[in-house]
């Protein structure tokens, strides 16, 4: 069962993304007023399952506040970086590199909360470190006879928003776990519907302020897409709440990204038709065998 729904969190994180894609497709300059609606789609989510299924609702202590608050700054900035990236960069090596936050979710796994490392474990962080070196985007050349085929250069923009996502979405990861141990997952509905409103608002304060007179329809043209991205959140969100009290974060982590990279770039090659050179596909390979190294280790 844990297992059937890790693979069933990264078929929804997958759907996530390619929502984001389609949305950015359509309306590019629309990020922060998307990813609002992204966000409070999804904590009507997690407000639906607190009705519906949270028999405990007198559990709530304003002590969770602050983890969720935090928590919510965290997801609208990491959100935020995602969408950015997706929209000047491969769907598929963004969705990859983003999912190597995998990497600081088991390092805080093994080194904060003690769960157990082998030498495998560390030799698929060095995977990863070389996977994420070859999977880099640079012009090559054919023969000195012959045009030069040129794969499209990621830019130094769309670096800087991959690394910040992949950094917040870790710490995103980190402090919602920090909740459950603190409060025994007593909370976890209550924290999810605080820190994705908290969310909420400050992406649709940015986004107004931003968009102005085209705020109006930009919501118009965004909503379904944000929609199904917010549903497709938060039950990503939930499955991993509920992974997390089943097996160790070091592991469910990166299971859940071994499924969502291999659908990933399936979609981009098949749907997207993103071509990758050989270098890059061999390096998506060593990142998948290095997260499955992790799983095992």
């Amino acid at each position: 069962m844990p297992l059937f729904l890790v693979i069933l969190s990264a078929l929804t994180h997958f759907g996530e993304g390619v929502m984001i894609k389609k949305s950015g497709a359509k309306e590019p300059n629309g990020g922060f007023i998307f990813m609002s609606l992204v966000s409070l789609a999804s904590m009507l989510f997690f407000l639906l399952s607190y009705i519906i299924t949270d028999a405990e609702k007198g559990d709530f202590t304003p002590e969770v506040i602050p983890y969720a608050l935090l928590a919510g700054f965290l997801y609208c900035t990491a959100s935020l970086f995602n969408y950015l990236a997706i929209g000047c960069g491969p769907f598929a090596i963004t969705t990859l590199i983003v999912s190597y936050s995998i990497v600081l979710i088991s390092g805080y796994g093994i080194a904060w909360l003690g769960e157990s490392a082998s030498p495998l474990t560390y030799a698929a962080f060095v995977g990863i470190a070389i996977s994420l070196f070859l999977v880099r985007t640079e012009p090559q050349a054919t023969d000195e006879s012959s045009e030069k085929t040129e794969a499209p250069r990621l830019s130094l923009k769309w670096l800087i928003y991959v690394v910040l996502a992949t950094l917040l979405s870790a710490l995103f990861s980190i402090v919602i776990r920090e909740q459950q141990i603190a409060f025994g997952g007593s909370v976890d509905n209550e924290c999810m519907i605080i820190s994705l409103g908290f969310s909420a608002l400050l992406l649709l304060a940015f986004g107004i302020v931003q968009s102005r007179k085209n705020s109006l329809s930009i919501l118009k043209s965004t909503a379904p897409y944000a929609l199904g991205a917010g549903m497709a959140n938060g039950a990503t969100n939930l499955l991993s709440l509920i992974t997390n009290t089943m097996m160790a974060i070091s592991i469910s982590s990166p299971t859940r990204s071994v499924v969502k990279t291999a659908i990933t770039f399936a979609y981009s090659y098949f749907i997207l038709k993103e071509r990758f050179l050989p270098r890059q596909l061999f390096g998506v390979v060593i990142g998948v065998v290095s997260t499955v190294l992790l799983n095992i280790a």
